[in-house]
Order: structure tokens, then sequence, then C-alpha cells
């Protein structure tokens, strides 16, 4: 799925936190938790900085040896189940 245009945020029901290379996920209205490998925690964390999808795209080409195409189109994804879960949000009006 492709993510709708505009910034994303973090709910403020969601809370997170590295670990190492894991980036674990809490969803404080469902009790849930998720965790994400080290290439989707660091774009989820550049995500919850509010950087935008270009400079998500570079800072991630220089740490991790793939295709530009391929980390555009894992990102895409990673930001729609994200916001499929509800553990991020389109903010379109921003």
């Amino acid at each position: 799925m492709t993510p709708p245009p505009g910034i994303v945020r973090v709910p403020e029901h969601i809370h997170w936190r590295r670990f190492d290379s894991e980036l674990v996920l809490v969803d404080l209205k469902v009790g849930e938790y998720y965790g994400l490998n080290d290439v989707a925690a660091d774009a989820f964390e550049r995500l919850a900085q509010g950087q935008a999808m270009s400079e998500i795209i570079s800072g991630l080409l220089e740490r991790y040896e793939v295709t530009p195409v391929e980390l555009q189109k894992d990102v895409d994804d990673l930001v729609g189940v994200l916001i499929d879960l509800g553990l991020l949000v389109a903010d379109a009006g921003t």
C-alpha cells in the first residue's frame, strides 16, 4: 500500500524504544507490541523525527547496501503497514 501524501506522525498512544538493533513499539490502546528490525527501526526513528521521505531514503542509502528503488518501495510499504496498524497516522494538514 502506498502511504498517503503529507507528513506522518506517531500518535500519543504509541510508545517506542530502541533496544540495540531492534525497535519496540507499544500500542497502549490495545495493549499490543511490535518489533522492527534494524532497517525498519532506522526508518521509523526518522519518520518519528519528522524527516522528509527524501531525507529518510538518502540517510538509509548511506547505511545499507540496497538500491534506491528497492529502498523506496520498502519504506513506502513499511509506512503503509504502520498506518494500517495505527502505529503512524497521516498528518496531511501539516
